[in-house]
Formats: structure tokens, C-alpha cells, sequence
């Protein structure tokens, strides 16, 4: 989006700064920095490095901002009863070309221009004008230490508070490169930084400088300052003043996340304040990161982030603080971005065990419209006792609702954003994801055993609408149990409420494509019906004759061409079917993907796609008679029993949804209990041959990146930045988000 720049300095900008101590620096500046800048009149002046024409490289021509930022520094400390006295120089610009932006972020080494970073004596500012501390906390001092194979120096991208780039005047083409450097370098500052809840950045082309800011939600630009113009020369000196004087948090640091140099690694310390609304007198906790499970980079600044951390609990976020208890007891922390209007993980996870206790307790089901259910009321009945059914959960121990984004509140735009705020949840156990398990039997039998808190949350009237092989998780139990692993329904962050017919209030109007394209299912992922609802209605051969009359005379109005009419497409309401069709998926996925057989890897590349446009080859896999192709595909060692088992299981499954909807009963719950029977077939059908247990299964892998000096972003992103987007794995490696090997990401809500 694209705003004016008062507009942007009165919503955008680190903070607004009061006329008369504006009108008090610039007299400071024009009287007392008369090498730096020259006064034009009152009020105004221009900057005589900018009062002529630029030098032919990049580098000389901007140099002089250097001195410049350090003049305004200066005459903006000095005024000290109506400025110093209430604000600290916290950050000065360095002109630092060639500089590559260090990173965790394999494929991200940007080459910048210059940056706003920390004000301390190790960054060489003048005495006289830096009046802060050495650092503050969460602060790591910035390394400019030349590489040995280059002529570039390294700056830690946590270190670099707001970037700029340099482009003399040259061609549209050189000032959009400009602005993609500047988008691209942010993503990588906002991916790597989990303190970052909202960066800046500026461009320079020619003479004209102009302002971005960059948030979850949105991204703006504004300009044109004209460096060389006496009209800009206030508005300019504002900009610095405002970006040097900033505090950490306006700057848009997190003040609840606190940064650790441990080793050659970055830790970080993940404050959940006690004293809030909803947790008034608790004490604050204190979770710092041990190890990443999970990182999901974006090309695109707006959207979730989605971090999940392996953490210990301490008790402060200090260097040298000592664990909470026993110190190899570890935790789950998840990091997020959520629409600030969505309810929280907690919240979701709250109401749905109400609903099943309510379910499970309901004395009078066999008479009420959930009759059909009784069976499955029956089955799980016992584990009311001690709240029994809550172990097939992810157990949450702390949670947190942070910083919400600014509101985009530009009048003059068509285009509204929905905010987003920080969640942060922690929980208990410390699992594995289905997806990372290595034997084929663990696999199978944690993916049996997750049936059951389906059925619970499906029978309380919930669809989970996210089943993938990250949100199903394997905890490890212990001797008790015949399995090694407990099974546990994690994220039920998109969980929602199935209605039934009459109580719908707004799925069938706005649900939306939602989940992790890999395990999709078909109609969710086509947005269509397998097959349309048949109404129920009797109309007479007059009836008949006159609508038959209207659509025809509709469609010559039309041209008539001959074609058919386009009839509009219908909303797809996600229902409990979709979420164990999902499973069906992620065994797919498994016996094909995870298992070292060149045929079936090949076969399945066409098929698992992070994307939500379905190959001919997925589509046939769901419509056809899949279990030929697994006979030729799969490994010797599986296709005897799941070729046949999978293709029943398919056939049951597209059976089911084409009965449905032509009865008209989508939205009866009571029609879904029969689909938990197809599923405990498969496993009774697989177990008849146990010899695949123990058939090893790949690690998820990232392939090898390039590395380039710059990953620019695409166009679309300039400057709006707006929808969700898709994600690729961060991990210490590259991406190839099209091998069917990796492990699939999640594009959310799309």
C-alpha cells in the first residue's frame, strides 16, 4: 500500500515528535552544523552534500548521510530541556556498502547499503554525541568483520535495526530492483529475528528518499523526500531524529523476548507475563529456546510465522539465570501470528473438551437427533473417569496474547486488513511428529490410534480441518501401553464447529480453503462437491417447461454458442469425513514419499504438491482405482497388504461423500459414524501381514540451496503484501518446495 508521508509519520513512524522541539533541532542544526548544511531561510536549509550533483558510484554519493545523521544526532542531544531530557540516541546510521547481512537462513546474505543499528562506543560513534549504555538487553554487538574470501564485511541480521538501499538514478527497471532488495532484506530480518514485530526500511533513488514500514498484516511505502530540496530539509531531519531516537520497542523490538549469545548459537528467552487480564496475580514465566522443531520462512512479510521452539523454563530472562526446576526437563514453545479477531489455541482447545465431557455424559443421546452416535458414546464412555480423554491432547501449561499490528487506517484505500497479534503457547510434552517417525509400524499405529480423539471432537460437533503429518504427534509412553507411542491431535488453532442443519450460522457461507495442501482433501482442495445435492422437490410438467424455457432464452442471450451455461460454484463445508480422508492422504504420503523406492517417489512427485491447484495425477489417485497403480508403484515389500487396503479405503470414502450429498445430509452429524468403520477396517485388513512393520522410512530432507547475494522478492509483494501466503520449511538448509520428499508446509486459510 501506498500512503502520503504525514500520514505515514502520524501512524508509521517509531514516534511523532512535537513541533516546537522540531523547530528547536532545526535551529540547533542550521546554526551550529554550518559545514554540514546551509540555511536557506527560517525554518529551512539544505544538506551540501545533496546541493549538487551526486558523484558517479553509490557509495560516495550517500557517504555523506553519515555525517549527516551524526550532525542532526548531535544537534538533537543538545537540546536538552525540550528533547535530551525525555529521549536517548539509541541507534545511528552507518553507511556500510558491501556489507552482507549474516544469517541463520541459509539462501539469505543480502548486501546492504546502510543501517540504522545499536548506538555504543564498539560502533565507532563520536563520544560527545552517544549518550547511552554499551548495549541493551537482547542486543549483540554488531561483528564487521571482513570474510577472508571476499572484499564484503558481516553484519549480524539481528543486529541491523532498519536497512537502506542506494540506487543512483537510473532506470523503472533499477529503482524496482531497489525496492525488492529492500522487501527481500526485510523478509530475511522478520524471518530471523523472532523479536521483530515490525521492521523498517528506506530506499534512496537519485535524490528521493522514500519510507517503508513492514508488519504481519500489511506493508506501506511512503514518499518522495527530496534530499537536495529546502521544502523536504524538516521533514528529512524528523525522519532521522525519529529513527535515532526511538526506544528498542518503538523500533519494533519485542520487549517480552530477550536474545542470548550461548556458544555459536542465538538462544532466546520467551517472557509469559503473569499480570494480565485474564491471569491477574500469576507470576511471569520464562521460556528460553533450547533447540528449533520448526521453522517456517515466508516470502512474504504479512502472515503467520509460525515458530516452534524446544525450551527450558527459567526463572528470569537474565545471561546467567538458573533453570526452574530439574534442567532436563523440556517443553514446547509455538510462536504465531493469528488474526487478532480468531480465538486462541487455549480458548479452541477449552471448549472443545466441554463439549465432548458434555457429549460423553449425555444421558438422553439415543433419543435426541445424534442417536446414531450412541455407538460411539458407548465406546468412549469410560474415558470420562479423570478426565481421560484430555491425554489424546497436547497439554497447554502457559499462553499468551501479545502486540497486535497497527490498523491500516488510510482513508483514501478500497483495500481493509484484518489485524494480527502474537500467540505464544507452551506446552507440556515434548513429542514427535508423525512425519519424522522412522518405522513404518510406529507410523501406522499412531495414525489408528489418533482415530479416537476424531471421534470425540467430531461427535462433540468439531472438525480439526488440519490433519497433516506435522499436527499429528507421537509421545513416547512409556512400558504400559502395547505401543511405544501415545498418540496426540495437536494445532487445533482451525478447529471449528460442524453445525447441524438449521444451526449453521456461517459455514456453509465462508468456509474456506483451509489446511496443508499435501494432505487436503479433494473436495476441500477442488472447492467443489463430488457430487451436487439433488433437490427435493416435484415440479410439474408446466414447472418444468417454463424454467427450461428461461434458461434457454438466458443462454442465447448469452451468444449461443452451443456450450453450457456455467453454473456458479458452491462452498465445500469442511465436515468430519475431510478430516480422516486427510489421514488417508498422509498414509499415502507415507508408503509412497518416506519409503526408499524410487517408483513410488517418482509417482508420488506428481501427486504432492504445495500447492492448492490438484495434479491430474492426485485427482485420479482419489477417483480412480488407486490400487493399481499402488500394485505397480509401491515397494515389494507394502504392496501386499496396503495396494488393496488403500484402494478400499478410497473406494469407501468416495462412496460415502457421493451418498451423502446426494440425501442432502452434508450437515447431519449422524451420518459421519460410518466412516470411522472404513477406517477401522484398513487397520484390521493391514494387520493381518505384519511384515511391513519394520520397513524404515526416510528422514524429511531439504535439498542443497544456491546462496545468492540477494533473494529478491517477487513483484507482487511492492508494495502491498497482503494475503496469506504459502511457507516454506526454515530450517539450517535450502527449500524445493516442489520435491515430494520434503516435508510439506502449510498454507493456511488460504
Amino acid at each position: 500500500m501506498q500512503c502520503g508521508l504525514d500520514h505515514f509519520q502520524k501512524h508509521y513512524a517509531p514516534f511523532e515528535i512535537p513541533e516546537q522541539q522540531v523547530s528547536a533541532i532545526l535551529l540547533k542544526l542550521l546554526d551550529e552544523h554550518r559545514g554540514v548544511c546551509t540555511k536557506e531561510e527560517e525554518g529551512k536549509g539544505v544538506f551540501q552534500a545533496f546541493n549538487k550533483p551526486l558523484p558517479i558510484t553509490e557509495a560516495d554519493a550517500y557517504r555523506p548521510l553519515e555525517q549527516i545523521a551524526n550532525a542532526i544526532a548531535k544537534a538533537a542531544s543538545d537540546v536538552l530541556a525540550d528533547f535530551a531530557s525525555t529521549r536517548e540516541l539509541n541507534y545511528v546510521f552507518r553507511c556500510c556498502a558491501q556489507t552482507r547481512l549474516n544469517s541463520d537462513i541459509s539462501g539469505s546474505d543480502h548486501l546492504v547499503h546502510g543501517v540504522f543499528e545499536k548506538s555504543c562506543p564498539c560502533n565507532g560513534q563520536r563520544p560527545e554525541v552517544s549518550r547511552t549504555k554499551a548495549a541493551i538487553v537482547g542486543h549483540i554487538p554488531v561483528s564487521n568483520q571482513a570474510n577472508p574470501d571476499s572484499k564484503c564485511h558481516i553484519m549480524n541480521t539481528r543486529d541491523v535495526a532498519s536497512i537502506f538501499e542506494f540506487k543512483l538514478k537510473g532506470t523503472q527497471e533499477d529503482d524496482l530492483d531497489n525496492q525488492e532488495n529492500v522487501v527481500s532484506a526485510n523478509v530475511q530480518i522478520m524471518n530471523e529475528d523472532p523479536r521483530r514485530m515490525f521492521t523498517y526500511g528506506l530506499t534512496v533513488e537519485g535524490y528521493e528518499m522514500t519510507l517503508w514500514y513492514f508488519c504481519r498484516s500489511h506493508s506501506v511505502m511512503a514518499g518522495k523526500i527530496h534530499l537536495n530540496s529546502p521544502d523536504d530539509f524538516r521533514r528529512l531531519v524528523t525522519t532521522f531524529v525519529s529513527f535515532m531516537f526511538a526506544t528498542p520497542e518503538e523500533m519494533g523490538y519485542d520487549p517480552t523476548i530477550t536474545a542470548h549469545r550461548a556458544a555459536d548459537e542465538t538462544q532466546y528467552t520467551y517472557k509469559i507475563p503473569g499480570d494480565n487480564a485474564e491471569r491477574e496475580g500469576l507470576k511471569d514465566r520464562f521460556f528460553r529456546t533450547v533447540a528449533s522443531i520448526d521453522d517456517h520462512w515466508s516470502s512474504n512479510i504479512t502472515g503467520r510465522m509460525t515458530r516452534v521452539w524446544k525450551v527450558r523454563e527459567m526463572q528470569s530472562a537474565e545471561d546467567d539465570a538458573l533453570p526452574v526446576g530439574d534442567d532436563t526437563v523440556h517443553y514446547v514453545l509455538k510462536d504465531v501470528w493469528r488474526d487478532s479477531a480468531a480465538p486462541t489455541e487455549r480458548e479452541i482447545q477449552n471448549q472443545i473438551f466441554m463439549d465432548i465431557d458434555k457429549f460423553l455424559r449425555n444421558t438422553s443421546l439415543s433419543n435426541s437427533n445424534l442417536a446414531e452416535l450412541s455407538p460411539l458414546q458407548e465406546k468412549h464412555a469410560h474415558l470420562l473417569e479423570n478426565n481421560a480423554f484430555k491425554r489424546y491432547f497436547m497439554t497447554i501449561i502457559a499462553d499468551y496474547k501479545g502486540r497486535e499490528t497497527l490498523a491500516y487506517v488510510n482513508d483514501d484505500s478500497s483495500r481493509k486488513y484484518a489485524t494480527k497479534r502474537q500467540y505464544r503457547v507452551v506446552y507440556k510434552e515434548l513429542c514427535t511428529e508423525v512425519g519424522k517417525l522412522d518405522k513404518l509400524g510406529d507410523v501406522m499405529d499412531v495414525l489408528e490410534e489418533v482415530l479416537i480423539p476424531l471421534q470425540l471432537m467430531h461427535c462433540a460437533g468439531w472438525v480439526h480441518r488440519d490433519i497433516s503429518s506435522g499436527n499429528i504427534l507421537a509421545y513416547e509412553a512409556g512400558g504400559n501401553q502395547q505401543s511405544r507411542w501415545q498418540a496426540k491431535l495437536s494445532d487445533l488453532e482451525y478447529a471449528k464447529k460442524f453445525y447441524p442443519r438449521g444451526e449453521d450460522k456461517d459455514g456453509e457461507s465462508k468456509d474456506s480453503k483451509t489446511g496443508t495442501p499435501y494432505f487436503m482433501p479433494y473436495e476441500i482442495l477442488t472447492s467443489q462437491y463430488l457430487s451436487a445435492p439433488v433437490p427435493k422437490i416435484e415440479l410439474s410438467p408446466k414447472e418444468l417447461e417454463e424454467i427450461m424455457k428461461k434458461r434457454l432464452k438466458e443462454h442465447l442471450a448469452q451468444g449461443g454458442n452451443g456450450s453450457a451455461m456455467k453454473t456458479p460454484g458452491c462452498t465445500v463445508v469442511h465436515n468430519p469425513q475431510h478430516d480422516v480422508e486427510s489421514l488417508w492422504w498422509l498414509k499415502l504420503w507415507t508408503l509412497t514419499c518416506r519409503v526408499n523406492h524410487p517408483d513410488s517417489r517418482e509417482w508420488a512427485a506428481l501427486v504432492f504438491h504445495n500447492s492448492l491447484t490438484p495434479s491430474q495425477e492426485r485427482c485420479n489417485a482419489f477417483n480412480g482405482n488407486i490400487e493399481y497403480i499402488l500394485s505397480d508403484k509401491l515397494s515389494p515389500d507394502l504392496m501386499e497388504p496396503f495396494a488393496l487396503a488403500m484402494g478400499l479405503f478410497r473406494k469407501c470414502l468416495h462412496n460415502a461423500y457421493i451418498k451423502r450429498e446426494l440425501a442432502d445430509e452434508v450437515l447431519d452429524l449422524n451420518t459421519y459414524a460410518e466412516v470411522y468403520e472404513f477406517a477401522d477396517k484398513f487397520f484390521g485388513d493391514i494387520k493381518e501381514n505384519s511384515a511391513w512393520r519394520a520397513v524404515p522410512l526416510l528422514e524429511d530432507r531439504e535439498d542443497e540451496s544456491v546462496n545468492p547475494k540477494k533473494r529478491s522478492c517477487p513483484t507482487s509483494d511492492l508494495p502491498d503484501a497482503s494475503g496469506p501466503s504459502g511457507s516454506g520449511k526454515r530450517s539450517r538448509g535450502g527449500s524445493n518446495t516442489s520435491d515430494a520428499w520434503r516435508k510439506p508446509s502449510k498454507r493456511a486459510k488460504v
